[in-house]
């Protein structure tokens, strides 16, 4: 008697582009996601294959050099080790001479998403500029939201680098809204197939055997710019931004919109 193979996970990114269209007015870095609708969604569901250190190795070699995305804008998403299906997800697109990365979280417990958390630039051929949603953020936790989304970025474009496969996919019928349960339209994305092998071949390349220390703050703190936004000035740095933290670390919880 045969068995069918169980059902992969399936993205929860389009349900995110119907929060941020549906919360806007309320949504921190609002005018900022408008290109985010139209998005392509790659999703990374083997958190366990992600979160590897050879994959962090990768991350930190990429984010330390000028780097560029697959499309004008993209959505990244991951599923939390340990947790009840809680997603981290991240919106990014290029602009002239920068890149912006925002990060949000899906919390499985509270059913909904996050509010806008975290804005990180990338100017090409200078450091990031983090600035935290403070109505979601305290202070304190900033460093942990600061890993993930440098984890996310990092160890996605690593595997798009590594030509990682990515089966196109079309959002199954029972996900969808009953709105739109009728059309094909707005509902692909792009599946990850992570290959460890691949990996830590490609780790093994860059030489050494150990990666930096994943990044963390001691003793930062926030300025205050004069069109409001606070940045987070990092005083004191251990390990390297660009590796971030492994997913499973992002544990926090954080203010969602209702």
């Amino acid at each position: 008697m045969s068995h069918s193979a169980p059902p992969h996970p399936v993205p929860y990114a389009h349900s995110l582009k119907r929060h941020v269209l549906q919360h806007a007015p309320r949504l921190w870095c609002a005018p900022q996601l408008a290109r985010m609708l139209a998005a392509p969604i790659y999703f990374f569901p083997d958190a366990e294959k992600f979160d590897s250190d050879a994959l962090g190795q990768l991350s930190l070699a990429l984010l330390n050099t000028p780097f560029q995305l697959p499309h004008a804008s993209v959505v990244f998403e991951v599923i939390v080790a340990g947790t009840a299906n809680d997603r981290c997800v991240t919106y990014c697109e290029a602009h002239d001479g920068h890149i912006d990365v925002f990060l949000f979280r899906y919390i499985a417990r509270e059913a909904g998403w996050t509010d806008t958390l975290l804005l990180t630039r990338f100017p090409r051929g200078d450091k990031p500029e983090i600035a935290v949603n403070t109505r979601a953020i305290v202070d304190a936790e900033a460093p942990i939201y600061v890993e993930a989304l440098a984890a996310v970025l990092g160890r996605s474009l690593a595997l798009l680098s590594l030509s990682c496969p990515m089966q196109p996919r079309i959002l199954d019928h029972a996900h969808r809204t009953k709105a739109a349960r009728g059309s094909k339209e707005g509902w692909s994305y792009r599946l990850a197939d992570i290959d460890p092998s691949q990996v830590s071949a490609a780790a093994a390349r860059l030489g050494g055997t150990h990666a930096s220390p994943r990044w963390h703050i001691r003793r930062g703190h926030f300025r205050q710019l004069p069109d409001g936004r606070r940045i987070f000035v990092r005083e004191c740095e251990v390990g390297d931004i660009a590796r971030g933290g492994v997913i499973k670390d992002y544990r926090v919880a954080a203010g969602r919109v209702a």
